[in-house]
């Protein structure tokens, strides 16, 4: 089976000549694996600030920014480790098909990013989910092995190529998995699984390229004569390559902290400004409870005093009288003693309404003292005034 070029699922031809000494720059795949650790980092970081965010706009923009992060650390690590291939063929890469690849390794990270905006989603769908984006990654990754151009044939074995298949399903899986569990959480110890997390799936993603490359088998024609692979600036573009993407996944992952740190600051001002209501509600509470009396809603004692101070000395700087007036039930004993106190205390609610509705609501003060004693203050123009009020 051909595609793209590559031979699938196909026995080598029995003429031809097997490149044998293919190797790795082993610093380039030691940097490929620090790009693949810190996409995997950044896309759960995207992921923790994804769930958290309530407005809908801001949850968009942090799937694009997850996206563009892990297409991108997955995309530089296959293109750092096909510059660390060493062949002692002259290859080139199609500009084309690269860029095709990368945009399959955004479409499938886009989709992840989608799968990972949900509040737990269950194993199967993750699960469902896991094997579109491993065939996106997958499919990324031998899409940009189609891009190689060399006098050489590429040939696949079935086993290896099922295998790095499978890989990637499996390190996608991991991927969503994981994040359900780290959506929730803070501290040390969140930090550490956080990195621990994304050093498995770092060498899970770089698992699928070599079991890729170790499946590859590269043949050239009969007759044909290898020549020198002239590998010269391959080390210097892959650093290049990995500089780039790794300033953006720290831009990045920057900005989903400082973002992390502004919402907790909102939600402690949100908790704070809760607080702040509850105690002017505790307070007005406790100024009820001290100043007006439970049972007729008139002030006390207490409250009466107060009033009387503030309107005594509002008479004194702009003239004018006040009257006070103490009112008792007579017999009032009686009423508790042969009806109950519940009757007694429906009595003292209905004098006190009589005597609220006999006063001026803005000028006059009505208090109970306790038990069946009440107390009005009067605002005079004059003397008769009080008599007409008694």
């Amino acid at each position: 089976m051909e595609w793209l070029g590559l031979q699938f699922v196909a026995e080598l031809p029995a003429s031809g000549q097997i490149l044998l000494d293919c190797s790795h720059n082993p610093l380039l795949v030691m940097v490929a694996y620090l790009v693949a650790c810190a996409a995997s980092f950044a896309t759960l970081d995207m992921a923790e600030r994804l769930v958290h965010a309530e407005d809908p706009g801001s949850r968009r923009i942090w799937r694009w920014i997850g996206a563009t992060c892990l297409a991108g650390g997955i995309w530089a690590m296959h293109f750092i480790g096909m510059l660390a291939f060493q062949t002692p063929i002259d290859i080139q890469y199609d500009l084309g098909i690269t860029l095709l690849s990368l945009l399959i390794a955004l479409l499938a990270s886009w989709l992840a990013m989608h799968t990972l905006s949900e509040v737990q989603p269950s194993a199967l769908h993750c699960l469902k989910t896991a094997c579109v984006i491993g065939l996106g990654i997958a499919g990324m990754h031998y899409v940009g092995m189609a891009a190689m151009k060399s006098s050489a044939t590429a040939y696949y074995q079935p086993e290896l190529f099922a295998l790095s298949v499978l890989i990637a399903i499996g390190a996608s899986f991991a991927a969503l998995w994981v994040a359900r569990y780290l959506s929730e959480g803070s501290g040390v110890a969140h930090q550490l699984l956080k990195y621990s997390a994304a050093l498995i799936l770092g060498a899970g993603i770089i698992s699928m390229h070599f079991t890729g490359m170790a499946a590859l088998d590269l043949v050239l024609p009969e007759g044909a004569l290898a020549a020198s692979g002239g590998d010269t600036g391959h080390l210097q573009l892959g650093l290049t390559v990995a500089l780039i993407i790794l300033l953006i996944l720290g831009s990045a992952i920057s900005a989903a902290l400082a973002d992390k740190k502004l919402q907790n600051k909102e939600n402690d001002l949100r908790r704070l400004n809760a607080l702040l209501s509850q105690l002017d509600q505790a307070r007005m509470s406790l100024q009820q409870a001290a100043n007006y009396d439970a049972l007729t809603n008139l002030i006390n004692r207490r409250g009466f005093n107060q009033m009387f101070a503030e309107k005594l000395s509002q008479k004194t700087s702009e003239g004018g009288m006040l009257a006070v007036m103490f009112l008792d039930i007579d017999h009032f004993k009686r009423i508790n003693d042969s009806l109950g106190h519940d009757a007694g205390d429906a009595l003292l609610k209905v004098i006190a309404q009589h005597i609220k509705s006999s006063v001026r609501s803005h000028e006059d003060v009505v208090a109970r003292f306790g038990g069946d004693e009440f107390c009005i203050l009067i605002s005079l123009r004059d003397r008769e005034e009080a008599r007409g009020m008694a």
